[in-house]
């Protein structure tokens, strides 16, 4: 064999492994890496330190407040490579009596039981006809959100509204019909994804399948 088809052959061989050894594809199904930011006007953005100074700016406020509250702000990629659960819904805050609110509010208490676990989880809700400051409902939507906020007592669950339609909810292939879905992640690659539907409602199987997902995320 001549000497220059060997060392094509030599050098082929070696590439196939590096070709071979791409990172995760980006995606939503577990295993994948999220697509990309999520940026949402911040209703509710979990605790607030006060500040240190007696007599604070404004801008100097907004550069503390990690709550990043009444903001546009990526909840996902907030929390960087932390545990995270992250819920986007169609649906309006319900009463604290429905599946979401309940889950909402046990995703809370799982927040604050697990603090050295340094688990994170958060609201999207996708309720918006247009871009926020465009959108003559906005104002009522987010008091309708601050309210069940202070309803649920949450203490560090951030929530926000966004588009029902963009290219994030493309990018994340929340379709027209999934009322809420739920990724669970860790350094930003999906471990486990949920979606229910307007003819598969959230119910109380469902809140208990994502508890236990999450009890997994923890112990990972």
């Amino acid at each position: 064999m001549p000497r220059a088809r060997w060392i094509l052959i030599v050098l082929v061989g070696l590439a196939l492994p590096i070709m071979a050894a791409d990172p995760a594809s980006k995606g939503v199904e577990p295993g994948q890496v999220l697509p990309g930011p999520f940026n949402a006007f911040v209703v509710v953005g979990g605790p607030k330190p006060p500040p240190t100074d007696p007599i604070q700016t404004e801008d100097r406020q907004n550069y503390g407040d990690p709550s990043r509250a009444n903001k546009f702000h990526c909840l996902v990629t907030r929390f960087g490579l932390d545990p995270t659960v992250a819920i986007f819904t169609r649906e309006a805050p319900s009463a604290d009596d429905q599946p979401l609110a309940k889950l909402i509010k046990s995703l809370d208490d799982t927040v604050q039981k697990n603090r050295a676990a340094r688990l994170h989880a958060f609201a999207i809700f996708l309720r918006l006809k247009d871009d926020f400051l465009k959108d003559d409902a906005r104002i009522p939507q987010v008091n309708q959100i601050r309210d069940f906020a202070a309803k649920l007592e949450l203490k560090d669950f951030p929530l926000a509204i966004d588009q029902a339609e963009s290219d994030r909810t493309k990018a994340y292939k929340i379709s027209a019909d999934d009322t809420v879905t739920v990724l669970l992640y860790e350094n930003l690659q999906v471990t486990a994804r949920f979606v229910f539907t307007t003819e598969k409602p959230l119910d109380e199987a469902g809140v208990k399948a994502i508890e236990d997902a999450v009890k997994k995320l923890i112990k990972k």
